[in-house]
């Protein structure tokens, strides 16, 4: 049992480097920039966001150029939506999209596109579900420009934003995940691509490094698009930082437990490469740490002292971990309770996301891929 207690410590400490040391940019660190920008949002079937997600940009303190969207076969009122707002906003244009190529995922598609429409010094794609902060692009363009530390690519962690049961009780898990297993200021300081993390939701790409990575030409196919372009990146020698974007963005990311889900189902077995060892030990190390001290604290009568004695050790180390986080992002105590309920759930959306995956039944955005590479 001490093994459990020493497996469950691990990520106990490196949530403890990181909430030491992974940086969050605020406003009065941040330095103002000549930079260019053009924010470039694929849209599909985004009626209910691409409106605020729009808006938010045109209300920061360093403007863009240029805002880009790309309609991607939108078959909502997107596309009303935008029209009106470009009555509003001249530097906004709208990309109608065209039928998805074969052997292209549809969002790289979406974003292949906008880059090669976009004239800045620097690329910021956004998700439409994405709501920037007034100083946010000032602090992506800090912290790529960088005096000591400056980075081609620089992706941001969004404050997620969690309204139903089902998001507070499993959201955490994605913050949980990110700071539990991997020091994330090693991100930029190390060159190694397996040190690499990134989120799709906000990414911000100096434009003469995104020519030298052949850009989303170079993934057309990954459905895991962010990590696989930051990964890129570090495999051709460009820079990569990974920030935590609390006071940066702003992001709901799903709206129900079925979303949740659903979209991380099609992410997770893919985000470890379809490597079917790998996917076997992050289920069996997830139950070891998250669940199993909880499940043999149920034989409680049947537990010698010291067995016990060691259980509490690692649900204590549970809690602290979630208490951290809870802390850091202000999540309910509540969903901190519920911890082992959370644990079981991640676990399930584990397992569905292999099997899913290896049937070749990966369903997004109304389109369906035979694998995350077809």
């Amino acid at each position: 049992m001490m093994f459990v207690l020493c497996i469950c410590a691990v990520p106990l400490l490196i949530v403890c480097i990181n909430v030491l040391s992974w940086h969050r940019p605020s406003a009065e660190l941040c330095t103002e920039s000549t930079s260019s920008v053009s924010v470039l949002i694929p849209a599909r079937n985004e009626e209910h966001n691409i409106g605020p997600c729009v808006e938010h940009v045109y209300s920061s303190t360093h403007l863009p150029i240029e805002v880009i969207v790309y309609n991607d076969g939108s078959t909502d009122s997107t596309m009303s939506v935008l029209s009106s707002l470009q009555d509003r906003f001249d530097s906004l244009n709208v990309i109608q999209g065209v039928p998805l190529p074969f052997g292209w995922a549809g969002k790289n598609h979406a974003c292949h596109q906008l880059a090669q429409h976009a004239t800045g010094d620097v690329l910021l794609f956004l998700d439409a579900d994405t709501r920037l902060e007034p100083s946010g692009i000032t602090h992506l363009l800090t912290m790529s420009n960088h005096p000591k530390l400056p980075s081609d690519l620089v992706s941001a962690l969004p404050k997620q934003i969690m309204v139903t049961w089902g998001e507070r009780l499993v959201m955490p898990f994605l913050q949980l995940t990110l700071l539990a297993w991997l020091p994330l200021e090693f991100v930029r300081r190390l060159s190694f691509p397996s040190m690499t993390a990134a989120i799709g939701q906000v990414v911000a790409i100096k434009r003469s490094a995104y020519n030298q990575s052949g850009g989303f030409a170079a993934i057309p196919n990954e459905l895991v698009d962010d990590m696989a372009l930051a990964t890129r990146f570090k495999k051709l020698g460009l820079t990569v930082r990974f920030i935590d974007g609390y006071n940066t963005a702003r992001c709901r990311m799903y709206t129900s437990l079925s979303q949740i889900w659903n979209g991380f189902s099609k992410n997770m077995f893919i985000g470890l490469n379809e490597n079917i060892p790998l996917w076997l030990f992050v289920i069996i190390l997830y139950s070891t740490c998250f669940i199993l001290p909880f499940f043999l604290m149920c034989l409680y009568p049947w537990l010698s002292q010291q067995t016990i004695i060691v259980l509490l050790g690692c649900i204590m180390v549970n809690y602290t971990i979630r208490m951290l986080i809870a802390l850091r992002y202000g999540h309910s105590w509540l969903s901190v309770l519920s911890h082992p309920v959370a644990s079981i759930i991640v676990i399930g959306i584990f397992l569905n996301s292999g099997l899913q995956t290896m049937n070749g039944a990966i369903e997004w955005k109304g389109r369906t891929y035979g694998s995350a590479k077809s």
